[in-house]
């Protein structure tokens, strides 16, 4: 009887825990436009597309949601947190362009020596770089924000 009974639990269990996910693809598909709508109007006209989502609001002490997010155009992968008010709170769009920058010109001094590789840089170090626009050169990001390495991971 008992082994019964907690059948029976673990199947209403089971069912209401399937029956709380209902409707949440549609609110992962609202929260993704608004996401790449708001970096559109950030960065003027760019195309963006949500990759995931993760780590939602609503728990005690979040109140954000984190997205990887892939710029369309040159192929940025980045991650942004947006709080419950629709405002992005964190984004390392810039600091993943300007290394995108630097990959894609070690990736393409190499093929010219006729090694194939793919490559995964980050620049550490150096000034606060919150105000970084993802166009700069990387002249330019190197003497303004001296970054004291790179590392290939």
């Amino acid at each position: 009887m008992y082994k019964s009974i907690m059948k029976k639990v673990g199947i209403v269990f089971m069912i209401v825990s399937l029956l709380s996910l209902i409707g949440c693809g549609s609110l992962d598909q609202r929260q993704a436009k608004q996401i790449e709508k708001k970096l559109s109007e950030m960065y003027e006209g760019k195309t963006f597309e949500v990759l995931a989502l993760g780590n939602r609001w609503g728990t005690l002490t979040n109140d954000t949601v984190t997205a990887h997010v892939r710029e369309v155009e040159r192929d940025v992968v980045f991650i942004i947190k947006m709080n419950t008010k629709g405002e992005i709170v964190a984004n390392s769009y810039s600091g993943s362009a300007v290394n995108k920058h630097l990959e894609d010109l070690l990736n393409k001094n190499l093929k010219e020596e006729g090694i194939t590789a793919d490559s995964l840089l980050m620049g550490l170090g150096g000034r606060d770089v919150s105000d970084l626009n993802p166009d700069i050169h990387l002249d330019e990001y190197i003497t303004k924000y001296s970054p004291e390495f790179f590392s290939d991971i």
